[in-house]
């Protein structure tokens, strides 16, 4: 009831309209995320459902590139069944559009407070997990603030570090909903793509045995070979390691 997504195609990318890398991995994983989304819908009790959600613009969709590129790209996926119910508004359509009233909207079943018991349950699991460190610490003494997105000015981060078997998927802002699925079917495929040998660069001898011979003379070197990387020379720790 307080915590709600919407699923976007492309999603913004926390803002980053223009970032055409950004939007391209994201047009991809908000579709994957559909496709499951579409099956939990017709599952009960699992809180996914389908519904309308309508689109307005200051100006003519069709003076806007970026706007006027994502409606027909929306229009070949339902074309092509891969998402539903996409349709351009029509005057008709339009004028059964009604303003928004002048009442204020009671927002009492929204507010969260510091008696709101999900936040009294959070702060004493807190409380359990680090007793010594929040042992003078009373609810009383913190604010509650909810609605923190980390992301990355570049994109979304779902990437292999290189050298070592990492995979990082974070940095999904406010579109983490629209690209969840999408995102992790990314991470395992890399995951996968580790099984089997994989290599470490590093210095084709540490300082410290050049600098500390006695110290390190009985250590074993392992072998290195050579190889280029962004073109330059580096070394590559032979052995597999995992």
């Amino acid at each position: 009831m307080i915590a709600g997504a919407l699923w976007e195609f492309p999603p913004a990318v926390c803002g980053q309209h223009s970032n055409q890398l950004s939007i391209m991995r994201s047009k991809r994983w908000s579709v994957e995320s559909y496709k499951e989304f579409q099956k939990l819908a017709q599952e009960r009790g699992n809180g996914v459902h389908m519904a309308p959600t309508n689109f307005y613009f200051g100006i003519k969709v069709v003076d806007d590139w970026l706007e006027h590129t994502k409606m027909r790209e929306l229009k070949k996926l339902s074309e092509n069944e891969e998402i539903q119910g996409f349709r351009r508004m029509t005057e008709e359509d339009l004028k059964k559009v009604r303003p928004p009233s002048a009442s204020r909207t009671d927002t009492s079943d929204t507010h969260i407070g510091k008696e709101y018991p999900p936040i009294q349950e959070m702060f004493a699991r807190n409380k359990r997990f680090a007793p010594e460190l929040l042992k003078d610490v009373n609810l009383d003494d913190v604010d509650v603030i909810a609605g923190l997105r980390p992301y990355r000015v570049e994109n979304v981060c779902v990437e292999k570090e290189y050298g070592f078997n990492i995979v990082h998927n974070y940095g999904h802002g406010g579109s983490g909903f629209s690209l969840s699925y999408g995102c992790a079917r990314e991470a395992i495929g890399l995951l996968e793509s580790m099984e089997g040998p994989s290599f470490r660069v590093v210095d084709l001898r540490p300082a410290a045995v050049h600098q500390h011979p006695d110290t390190y003379a009985e250590l074993q070197t392992p072998d290195f070979t050579t190889a280029q990387l962004d073109g330059q020379e580096v070394s590559v720790e032979q052995p597999v390691y995992h």
